[in-house]
């Protein structure tokens, strides 16, 4: 059985090789999940061996466990399984240009706070190509670690992918 530090490891892992991936200008969502999954499926790979599993939504299906909440199903874009439990459900958004960044955000952290009732660790990422401020607010950090801290949520914010 895997530990809190493990996971810690695996999750800090993945979203810095999130933050540090140069993902190129992407004009579908889908091509982007499938370019994020790859990602995952190298670090889960490489930490976890056969103990882990990745499902991506739309390949693996009937793989991936759902959230049932308020009449509906919500499932994650790419979901990490550990010893055949549901242990990181991944949301994966992208801010195109013409997006309004504020809602692409809070959709994706909704959808991780969401998921968080099922998995033990959400990421919700987003790939931001809008025209947005870059700079850092100090309620930036102070959103982070309430998200962590209440329910296991990190989120990951690229802006990598300007060109």
């Amino acid at each position: 059985m895997m530990n809190n530090q493990d996971v810690r490891k695996i999750i800090d892992a993945l979203t810095s090789k999130l933050l540090d991936s140069m993902l190129g200008d992407y004009t579908e969502e889908a091509t982007l999940v499938a370019d994020v999954a790859d990602l995952v499926k190298d670090i889960i790979n490489a930490e976890l061996g056969e103990f882990g599993a990745v499902w991506v939504r739309g390949e693996d299906k009937g793989q991936i466990p759902s959230v049932w909440a308020y009449g509906a199903e919500f499932w994650p874009d790419i979901a990490v399984g550990v010893r055949g439990l549901p242990t990181v459900a991944i949301t994966v958004r992208l801010a195109g240009r013409e997006d309004d960044l504020s809602e692409v955000v809070a959709h994706a952290v909704g959808s991780a706070v969401v998921h968080s009732v099922q998995y033990s660790y959400a990421i919700p990422f987003v790939l931001d190509q809008t025209q947005s401020d870059s700079r850092q607010h100090w309620f930036d950090s102070e959103i982070d670690e309430r998200l962590w801290t209440d329910h296991r949520v990190s989120l990951v914010l690229s802006r990598s992918g300007r060109v």
